[in-house]
């Protein structure tokens, strides 16, 4: 079951799987655990303004490969075992 933490600052998914959110691009070393980066809330309210303004042909781009790595994720798992 996937569930959200107060005020969607953290995302669970079960027992084994939990993670920060973050809407602000930056890389830090040594950190354990990656947020999870996003643009926009569940009701499609975009987070930091800073986003506001990609070009359509970037976000279809961007959710092609999201798709395209999800299908593969799938395809190597089943493979795998």
């Amino acid at each position: 079951m996937l569930s959200f933490g107060k005020q969607l600052r953290a995302i669970s998914w079960g027992h084994k799987f939990n993670a920060d959110l973050t809407n602000t691009l930056e890389f830090k070393d040594g950190v354990s655990r990656l947020p999870i980066f996003r643009v926009m809330d569940l009701q499609g309210k975009i987070l930091n303004p800073k986003y506001e303004n990609i070009p359509k042909e970037t976000l279809l781009k961007a959710y092609s490969l999201m798709r395209h790595i999800n299908l593969t994720d799938g395809y190597l798992i089943t493979a795998q075992r």
